[in-house]
């Protein structure tokens, strides 16, 4: 049992290298740390060894589940922190992204309108104070 258990961290320390985006992260937690995956089998296969060899085999099984563990994690921090080396997307010699300040108030766009179809009638549109126009 304690073969398997190295070949179990050597297997793990390998596929961990060849993971390069989460889809793999995942796949990689599902075969070593999910409930069916290969550490729960061997700790169902604890319960048929020999009462004197628990102690040291669990000790052992519990060390590469957290080995495990921590190289998942560790892997997952690398890959949201995006330290993975490959070539960058971003190209910083492409101009900036133009950003519009907004768009006109309804109530504006109405009026607009209101004043377009006034001028094609044959009216003109007057600006200025109020109180001048009330004179």
């Amino acid at each position: 049992m304690q073969s398997d258990i190295d070949s179990l961290r050597a297997e793990a320390e390998a596929a961990i290298g060849r993971v390069m985006d989460p889809r793999q992260l995942d796949d990689f937690r599902v075969k070593y740390l999910a409930r069916k995956g290969a550490l729960a089998e061997l700790f169902d296969r604890l319960k048929t060894v020999p009462a004197e060899e628990k102690p040291a085999l669990g000790k052992a099984l519990n060390q590469l589940r957290a080995t495990v563990q921590s190289l998942h994690d560790e892997k997952a921090r690398a890959l949201s922190s995006g330290s993975q080396t490959g070539p960058s997307t971003l190209d910083l010699s492409l101009p900036g992204r133009h950003h519009f300040v907004g768009t006109k108030h309804p109530i504006s766009q109405t009026l607009d309108e209101i004043k377009s179809i006034f001028v094609s009638m044959g009216f003109a549109v007057a600006d200025g104070p109020e109180w001048a126009r009330a004179r």
